[in-house]
């Protein structure tokens, strides 16, 4: 199985959450908008070939979310999975 070139990648992400596990290490959930499929898709391969990463972070204020599409039935529906909070 050949592995995949080591190339950096960037993408904006909103942090979900942070839980500690019972042997010292933490696990980090992050939010990544579906405009992201390449970098997902990077991070697998990542870690399908068992490369670590080296991550820096640079806080920013979230784009303000797009308003709701609303249903025939006037209904509102949410227009992202998880939102920032």
């Amino acid at each position: 199985m050949k592995k995949a070139p080591l190339l950096s990648f960037a993408f904006h992400a909103g942090v979900l959450g942070a839980k500690t596990l019972s042997k010292g290490g933490t696990t980090l959930t992050l939010f990544l908008s579906d405009e992201y499929i390449k970098q997902i898709s990077r991070l697998l391969e990542c870690k399908r070939f068992g490369y670590m990463l080296e991550i820096s972070a640079v806080p920013m204020k979230p784009e303000a979310p797009a308003k709701p599409k609303e249903k025939k039935n006037g209904k509102q529906r949410r227009t992202q999975r998880y939102p920032y909070r």
